[in-house]
């Protein structure tokens, strides 16, 4: 809970009539860079295409921002197929191989924006 508060602009939420359904975190790696992190979607919620609306806002708000890439390390089978639908694709680049090793066994999925 320190974490969110401490970093909460970082924070991306969606809300459903108040409730809040799903988030996720923005976590800037370098000036091109940023990573898509913590994506969470309450269970109650996942056929209603939250996750699909959180990622594409993301997405969207990355690219007004500048950034010309968006990564996320993630072994959640449902993110593995959002990330592939969405265009990400499985690579680590060399710039990124210190990332990659804070999160062993973790599969690094890139979207050149």
């Amino acid at each position: 809970a320190e974490y969110i508060r401490t970093h909460r602009e970082n924070f991306y939420i969606v809300r459903i009539d108040g409730i809040l359904v799903g988030c996720c975190e923005r976590i800037e790696l370098d000036s091109q860079t940023v990573e898509l992190g913590a994506v969470a979607v309450s269970t109650k919620f996942l056929s209603q295409r939250v996750s699909a609306y959180l990622i594409t806002a993301f997405i969207a708000e990355m690219k007004q921002l500048g950034y010309s890439r968006i990564v996320s390390l993630t072994n959640n089978p449902r993110l593995v197929t959002f990330y592939i639908k969405f265009g990400f694709h499985l690579e680590t680049p060399r710039d990124l191989e210190s990332r990659q090793r804070q999160s062993p066994g973790v599969t690094m999925f890139i979207l050149e924006l």
